[in-house]
């Protein structure tokens, strides 16, 4: 009877651990993303410009959101133009997924060697300082940067890749998919470990090449973990701020001829612009296309 009593305590001393131990990352998630989102909520229906007290700032309803959903919102050519570099630099998803799976594909491999350092070589960058890879990232596509130093050795002459719109995307998206592609791996890697050896013994067997396990085996057993990393990799790409902010300073973001604008830099500039209520306002209808967006990937997914 004894025993079992401090069984009971012994299991309700865990419980209160068990409480402690998640009660940080709890407090972290309500004041750092749902206490901000209420205040966005509030903030976008008000008139303020961060220079006073939140609590003298103007009500103004749906204000914000009626001007920025009216002609003179996202009806405008800058918007739409954000909209289009936004959608453009999500490209970096397929070129992230099937070079990450052909990673992972060959790591699993039992005649691969060196796999924990090429793990760690290939996660070291998703873990790496955004800015920093930036800049990096930066020295290396300028005109007398190390691409074009190695480009010359085949002939070909000096390209300006920050200075065209459409290179400058190009930079960003192989610097996204060298950066998220370790993560990527690793998803795979794990899913790969997890399909039973005996299904390629027997698809070997009757006669499968390598070709055919992967599209009759590997890639339907995968099916869920693609589709978790499709859509975190949409709504990461429809968040894109820091490496066009970082690329081109000089234009807040925007790039030449604005070729590198994406929704976040689209929104920045009405913080910039000290203009808080409308920038919040614009920040939520970004937020519902993200919605959307996912939406529809769980519709297709349902679908197929």
């Amino acid at each position: 009877m004894k025993a079992k009593k401090e069984n009971i305590k012994f299991k309700k001393s865990d419980t209160i651990w068990g409480y402690l131990f998640i009660l940080a990352p709890v407090l972290s998630v309500l004041l750092f993303v749902f206490l901000p989102a209420i205040l966005s909520v509030h903030v976008s229906t008000i008139e303020w410009n961060g220079f006073v007290s939140i609590g003298q700032a103007t009500p103004v309803g749906f204000d914000n959101f009626a001007k920025f959903l009216s002609s003179g919102g996202i009806f405008t050519s800058r918007f739409w133009n954000a909209l289009l570099v936004t959608i453009s630099l999500l490209l970096f998803v397929p070129f992230n997924i099937i070079i990450a799976f052909l990673l992972a594909y060959a790591l699993n491999a039992k005649t691969t060697k060196l796999k924990r350092t090429l793990r760690l070589a290939y996660f070291l960058p998703f873990v790496s300082s955004s800015v920093a890879i930036t800049l990096v990232f930066k020295n290396l596509f300028e005109v007398n940067g190390v691409v074009n130093s190695f480009l010359s050795i085949f002939g070909v002459t000096d390209i300006n890749w920050l200075r065209s719109p459409a290179l400058a995307r190009v930079v960003i998206i192989v610097m996204l998919v060298w950066r998220n592609i370790g993560y990527t791996m690793l998803m795979y890697l794990a899913g790969l470990q997890g399909i039973s050896e005996e299904q390629y013994e027997a698809a070997r067997l009757d006669g499968a090449g390598v070709l055919q396990t992967i599209t009759k085996i590997t890639l339907p057993s995968l099916t869920n973990i693609t589709f978790f990393l499709v859509v975190t990799n949409v709504i990461s790409g429809l968040q894109i701020f820091t490496e066009p902010a970082i690329l081109f300073q000089s234009t807040s973001g925007r790039g030449p001829m604005n070729g590198t604008e994406s929704l976040m830099v689209f929104l920045m500039q009405a913080f910039q612009n000290n203009d808080l209520g409308m920038a919040s306002a614009i920040s939520w209808v970004i937020t519902i296309l993200v919605l959307l967006a996912t939406f529809i990937q769980f519709v297709v997914k349902k679908e197929e």
